[in-house]
């Protein structure tokens, strides 16, 4: 059943909602990081920590925490804000204030806390800061992120795909796009786990598709197979140094630009709280330069999919089925049926539904007699 037009409305204006919400958040992350890092009330906060902890680092690593603490529960207090007003759309009943922020207090702790080491990290870098600081931390990141998506298949709880017909035929439509039985799986999740129906993990060998054993066992075989079709392209088509780029690209400005700045600024540091004081307005250099790339990345992302659903409808020919799934992530998610120009270019990875249900009702160049754009990776 199709969501009606008068609930994708009222949706839409919850998303703007949503999206002040968004933008208040980081807003709050930038005010606060730079009101701790630019005027003299950071310094008196640092000096004062410094009196009852020893040695430095120690009393950086509490200053550091208490800000992240701070604008952490500031943010969650907005984020709660828009789930009640959310909640009053669905007709569910919301958490009380305090009973969210004490279920989000250790995901809190445990974020404030890595971002105070980090923060510790970054005063050694900023001290030691050379011209080429920007292009070894770009680099290093990059190996440290492409490491753990190669590994990420050795850790995750998979299984072997069964015997039934339904996943054999998985086998058989996978076969057509070169892909072995021995590189797909399903994997185990929790009923509350954030789950993707499908999705491909890992780099070069380790490159694994991986379904949801939910999917497998309850979703229609037509809606199924084409979920495998569209994860297909990923395996394919999606060449293994693009992650490893993308995600150097986005380091390598993120850095530059934080270093160009930090650098202005350092020049006024003359000893240690000055120094302490750089990392908060550093985090608020690399969040703006960040944001700035946001709408690269996304569109990016956003293309890829669309790519990935074109391979789909080519390799399974089942426009029906993408439509039935598309109908029902509205039904079930309406806010993703018709992205704000924010959501679109700042927060999406995923084209909007009411995209995705335009190309399953259009794209069908096998029965029109047109060239198919990749039918030289795929067999008969």
């Amino acid at each position: 059943m199709e969501v009606s037009a008068q609930s994708l409305e009222a949706y839409y204006h919850l998303q703007q909602y949503w999206n002040a919400g968004w933008v208040i958040n980081q807003m709050v992350a930038i005010a606060g990081a730079l009101l701790i890092g630019s005027t003299g009330f950071g310094r008196s906060a640092y000096l004062s920590i410094a009196k009852v902890i020893k040695p430095w680092s120690l009393a950086a690593i509490a200053f550091f925490f208490a800000i992240a603490l701070l604008i952490d529960l500031v943010q969650s207090t907005i984020v709660h804000h828009l789930i009640v007003k959310k909640s009053q759309l669905d007709k569910t009943a919301p958490p009380p204030l305090l009973h969210f922020l004490a279920g989000q207090l250790p995901t809190i702790l445990a974020s404030a806390l890595l971002l105070a080491c980090l923060g510790v990290a970054l005063l050694f870098v900023i001290r030691r800061m050379n011209s080429l600081t920007w292009l070894w931390l770009a680099v290093s990141v990059t190996a440290i992120a492409s490491a753990t998506l190669a590994l990420r298949p050795f850790f995750a709880s998979t299984n072997a795909l069964g015997s039934s017909p339904g996943e054999q035929k998985i086998v058989q439509l996978l076969k057509r796009v070169g892909i072995p039985p021995n590189r797909i799986a399903t994997e185990e999740c929790d009923d509350s786990a954030d789950c993707p129906p499908g999705q491909v993990i890992g780099l070069g060998p380790s490159k694994t598709m991986l379904l949801d054993r939910r999917l497998t066992s309850r979703t229609p075989e037509s809606q199924l197979l084409q979920v495998v079709a569209h994860e297909a392209k990923h395996f394919v088509l999606d060449n293994d140094l693009k992650p490893p780029l993308a995600i150097f690209l986005l380091c390598s400005f993120v850095f530059l630009v934080t270093q160009l700045a930090v650098g202005a600024f350092q020049r006024r540091a003359h000893d240690q709280a000055a120094y302490v004081c750089l990392v908060p307005a550093a985090y608020v250099i690399g969040l703006v330069a960040f944001l700035l790339a946001q709408p690269a990345v996304t569109t990016f992302e956003r293309d890829l999919e669309l790519e990935a659903d074109r391979f789909g409808l080519e390799l399974n020919r089942d426009n029906r089925a993408l439509l039935d799934i598309m109908l029902a992530d509205a039904k079930q998610d309406p806010m993703l049926y018709r992205y704000t120009p924010i959501t679109k270019y700042f927060r999406a990875t995923h084209p909007q539904i009411s995209d995705r249900i335009e190309l399953a009702q259009t794209y069908q160049p096998w029965l029109r007699g047109q060239a198919l754009r990749y039918r030289e990776y795929i067999s008969k």
